[in-house]
């Protein structure tokens, strides 16, 4: 986490983006959601979005929900 605010600079200024999509898992905290979406407005990324499933559908990824 601590290298994350260079790592999205550097992208940032390389493809000049300003959305991010984050998609969690039940193995990732709220907290550390929470703390991904502050390095990210941070670093000057303004559009954040959060990927989701519905519980009901199947999909082909490999997740833990």
């Amino acid at each position: 986490m601590k290298d994350l605010p260079k790592v999205i600079q550097s992208i940032y200024k390389k493809k000049k983006i300003n959305n991010v999509y984050i998609r969690g898992d039940k193995n990732v905290s709220y907290q550390k959601i929470i703390e991904t979406i502050s390095i990210l407005n941070n670093s000057g990324i303004t559009n954040i979005g959060l990927i989701t499933v519905p519980i009901n559908v199947k999909n082909n990824y490999n997740r833990n929900f």
